[in-house]
């Protein structure tokens, strides 16, 4: 449906616990490579180009929620720049 509409790409955000197991007692899922694996597959075998967007670093990137987590303390200091 996607080519369908004239686009040639998708976008995907993920975050670092897709690639990596999730650290500092973070509450997320990983790995789970494979899964991102079948989406650029899948968007390869529809004719279509991918964005990856790494959406959740560890620590985070900000207070809000797109970053995998809303936390209204948040301070850049949190952010865990060397596991990222």
């Amino acid at each position: 449906k996607i080519k369908a509409k004239g686009l040639n790409a998708v976008r995907i955000p993920f975050g670092y616990w897709i690639i990596s197991e999730p650290s500092n007692d973070d509450i997320y899922e990983g790995p789970s490579l494979e899964t991102l694996d079948n989406a650029v597959a899948w968007a390869k075998d529809s004719g279509l180009q991918v964005v990856l967007d790494l959406h959740g670093c560890p620590g985070g990137e900000n207070a809000l929620r797109p970053c995998g987590r809303e936390r209204k303390t948040w301070v850049w200091q949190d952010w865990r720049r060397s596991e990222a």
